[in-house]
């Protein structure tokens, strides 16, 4: 099995909804060379695995905005196969019951 993980627009940035519990504290990205710079730190932080092949999203933030990667960031692609397109195997959801409010 392979595994890729792309590298997306900061979820906690310290400039946008920080939150205490981050390492590392990275503002939003404004270049690649800062998204780049955070994919290293992350890498290095939790000692990814060296079978992931780590890429970054565009600064235009093209597979985030492709895949709606919110709330949760994780997805399970299968592969394309001669002619086809890749399809979503998996993908996080919220759970039904988390997302019903009673009135107070």
């Amino acid at each position: 099995m392979r595994f890729v993980a792309i590298y997306i627009q900061e979820a906690h940035a310290k400039d946008e909804w920080p939150i205490s519990e981050a390492p590392r504290e990275f503002r939003q990205h404004r270049g690649i060379g800062e998204r780049l710079a955070a994919a290293r730190a992350f890498i290095e932080d939790y000692d990814m695995a060296p079978q992931v092949a780590w890429y970054c999203d565009t600064m235009d933030d093209n597979f985030n905005k492709a895949y709606a990667s919110w709330p949760f960031r994780f997805w399970v692609l299968e592969p394309a196969t001669s002619g086809t397109p890749h399809t979503v195997a998996f993908k996080v959801r919220l759970n039904p019951i988390l997302t019903r409010f009673n009135p107070i």
